[in-house]
């Protein structure tokens, strides 16, 4: 089986694992605000192989949470990717943030025999929005990985038709204001959480089986929406 090396810095978490297969052998996750995952992440990816018996140059592949969201947190996580996996001649494997997202939700219902039949993955943006997932238990995809709006879209057509639902993701003030008033038609979970590349196994399985692996030359996380930058003061002034 493959040894794949998996890192996430998507959002203000920041992950790596390493896997045999699809097996997790060892994980490590930080959570810190102010994007410290420059300075954190080959840190983290030294310590796993601290405690493993395996080296970096015994890995097979290089798989990185590819978004959306932080414009600088993917930066980081997608060109570490990319110069281990240039150095040591491995495929690439994006993977999005939001389907990881509710991998981890999915792990959490079945561990935990919770009753939600549809997943809502979402990652914090601007304002009132937030970017978005939604997928049935099944693995069947409701919504693509999108930007919405929460002032102007409607979450009943998902709800209504389905026995629970699970919201997954660090947005979830923001989602409790919006769900509020559907969860007196069905039960609503929330589980507060950050891409972590643990939950990436899945993943690894089908683009090693598949050969979805992407290009080192082309390959981009996916931002989903302009980068916004604020101009400094003196720029203003």
């Amino acid at each position: 089986m493959p040894i794949v090396l998996a890192l996430d810095t998507s959002t203000k978490g920041c992950s790596a694992a390493l896997f045999d297969g699809q097996d997790c052998l060892i994980h490590r996750q930080v959570i810190e605000d102010g994007f410290v995952h420059a300075e954190q992440l080959h840190l983290i990816v030294e310590s796993l192989f601290r405690d493993v018996s395996y080296s970096l140059q015994d890995i097979d592949g290089v798989a990185v949470g590819a978004g959306p969201g932080s414009y600088t947190g993917l930066r980081i996580g997608v060109s570490a990717a990319k110069g281990f996996a240039f150095a040591l001649d491995n495929p690439l494997i994006g993977i999005d943030s939001l389907a990881l997202l509710a991998q981890e939700g999915k792990s959490v219902l079945e561990t935990k025999k919770l009753g939600a039949e549809v997943i809502l993955s979402v990652i914090d943006s601007r304002r009132q929005e937030v970017y978005a997932r939604i997928q049935h238990l099944s693995g069947e995809v409701l919504l693509e990985t999108c930007s919405i709006g929460l002032e102007e879209f409607s979450f009943e057509p998902f709800i209504n038709a389905y026995s629970g639902l699970m919201v997954v993701g660090d947005a979830m003030d923001k989602m409790r204001t919006y769900l509020k008033e559907y969860e007196t038609h069905r039960p609503i979970t929330y589980l507060e959480a950050y891409p972590n590349a643990e939950f990436m196994g899945s993943f690894i399985k089908y683009a090693f089986e598949n050969k979805a692996f992407e290009s080192l030359v082309s390959f981009e996380p996916n931002y989903i929406k302009p980068v916004y930058i604020t101009p400094p003061k003196s720029a203003t002034s």
